[in-house]
């Protein structure tokens, strides 16, 4: 395999190449056009950017020192290269132009090595992951990939604090940011990262919760230092719901991991955001929507969203779990009592006022009593591995899942909606908005991730497995992975989608530890 070249000579695959420039002379290599993936460390530079990324698109990057360049697909290339200077300092530029790679080098000593593998040379970088799961080969190369793919979001604000983008691209820059993103990023990388990086990690959610707003809402999102509350930032525009619930639950899991108490009155603050939307009945209700209120933000979404609710049971129980552990004991029975209550409406008959059916839960109502039957797999899913949905119910629901699921499989795990569109029986999505394919399009982490977890809770292993794999295959043959995927598996929207490239780690860490949550 031809690795590198210039005008004077050739580097195969197990050779190595000796460099040797004056100081004022630079000189361009000619690169595989696979070896689009680069990294020198987990280190941000100087400017707040990450020292690692690929270059899927036209574009460049400049660094300093050793640096390993490979193909991300697993199999697909044989080797990588490493560049090795003599001085950590020398200065290289990798461009990508017209899919022609190119490593222009400047003045001073070194080598070029190749290497065999997919990923970085370990040989010459200190290797970044903790406690990775023993896995067969394709599965561990597919955890190291999305958890790159991470480091390649990651992002310093002028004021230091440190987000985490969606998705990577080196020509277009940072550009946006949402807290569901942050979520699932958060529990799939998390486990794994040094306490370096997770305390870079923790400084995103601290920042969150930070600019909590008067009323006790958590900003959506904020990757340049700006906090935003609505839909696509217009405060004309629904409040997102979702935020506070998930927010709850990561400062939760840090401080099982870690240690590290939140402070109570954001907690209170927080949690006290859904009491005081909550209707007679004890369920949560998006009073204020007009568009949308939680991370299908193009959905036109309605007063009572079981994914809404879903989240909010998760918020609660982490309020409740972290003040019980902080031995405030009043304030966690007031969210323990909130949340009881919630999950009871929540599984009562739609005919009763409640969400549930005979194959699942529905997806929303509106305030005059239209109930909008479609069965989406985010919510049911994760009513069963944080545990709203009864044993009876869960059983229903896999039920429901593996015989539609199935019968006509789509190409990559798994959409929005198990059957029909946002468009049936009435056009659900904003403002003649189409994207997500109506609901019918897939988003591998979060839907495959949930789907992956919940089947495994349920016993069902050999469908869980199936996923799995699946899940394992896009991450590891994908150059980037995109947004989400038509049924046929033709990928659109946004490219090097971070939590989709995290999604073989997801279904690791969703269900919550048993031991930490008061019973209902």
């Amino acid at each position: 395999m031809l690795i590198a070249r210039n005008d004077s000579w050739t580097l195969e695959s197990g050779g190595s190449q000796v460099l040797h420039l004056p100081e004022s002379e630079e000189k361009t290599i000619r690169l595989n056009d696979n070896l689009y993936c680069f990294y020198v460390s987990d280190e941000l530079n100087e400017n707040g950017l990450p020292q690692n990324g690929a270059l899927w698109e036209d574009g460049e990057y400049r660094g300093k020192g050793t640096c390993s360049f490979f193909d991300a697909v697993f199999g697909r290339s044989e080797s990588g290269v490493v560049l090795i200077p003599d001085s950590e300092t020398q200065a290289w530029i990798f461009r990508r132009d017209n899919d022609a790679l190119t490593l222009t080098l400047s003045g001073g000593k070194g080598c070029l090595q190749s290497y065999p593998g997919n990923e970085p040379d370990w040989t010459h970088h200190p290797f970044p992951f903790r406690n990775l799961p023993d896995a067969a080969p394709e599965v561990r190369h597919a955890c190291i990939r999305g958890l790159l793919d991470f480091f390649a979001g990651t992002r310093r604000a002028s004021d230091g604090t440190v987000f985490q983008s969606p998705n990577t691209s080196i020509g277009k820059g940072y550009g946006g940011d949402g807290i569901p993103d942050t979520f699932f990023q958060f529990i799939a990388a998390y486990p794994y990262l040094s306490e370096r990086r997770r305390a870079w990690f923790r400084s995103q959610i601290e920042w969150l919760g930070g600019h909590m707003r008067f009323d006790g809402c958590i900003p959506w999102g904020g990757c340049n230092s700006l906090p935003y509350y609505h839909l696509w930032k217009r405060p004309d525009c629904g409040l997102f719901f979702d935020g506070n619930g998930l927010w709850l639950e990561m400062i939760r899991r840090i401080f099982l991991a870690d240690g590290i108490a939140p402070d109570p009155e954001k907690v209170v603050h927080a949690a006290g955001f859904y009491l005081q939307y909550l209707t007679e009945d004890g369920l949560v209700a998006a009073e204020s929507k007009k568009k949308g209120c939680e991370w299908a933000d193009l959905l036109r979404n309605g007063w009572h969203s079981s994914l809404v609710n879903v989240i909010a049971y998760r918020g609660l129980r982490a309020a409740e779990s972290i003040l019980s552990r902080l031995e405030m004991h009043e304030l966690s029975d007031r969210y323990g009592r909130a949340a009881a209550r919630l999950k009871k409406s929540f599984n009562r008959p739609v005919s009763e006022g409640g969400f549930s059916m005979d194959t699942g839960f529905i997806d929303w109502r509106d305030k005059d009593g239209t109930v909008h039957p479609h069965w989406r797999i985010d919510t049911n899913m994760l009513a069963i591995v944080w545990g709203i949905a009864s044993p009876e119910q869960s059983r229903r629901i896999i039920h429901e899942f593996k015989r539609v699921y199935f019968r006509n499989e789509p190409a990559v795990p798994a959409p929005y909606l198990l059957y029909g569109s946002w468009m049936e029986p009435v056009d659900d999505m904003l403002e003649g908005c189409r994207t997500f394919g109506c609901g019918r399009a897939s988003m591998p982490g979060r839907m495959g991730g949930t789907a992956v977890a919940a089947l495994r809770m349920c016993g069902e292993n050999e469908a869980a497995e199936h996923l799995f794999k699946k899940l394992v295959q896009l991450v590891n043959h994908e150059p980037s992975v995109w947004e989400y995927y038509s049924l046929d598996g033709k990928g659109e929207g946004q490219r090097s989608y971070i939590e989709h490239s995290l999604s073989p780690l997801l279904p690791l860490h969703f269900p919550v530890e048993p031991d930490s949550i008061p019973g209902d």
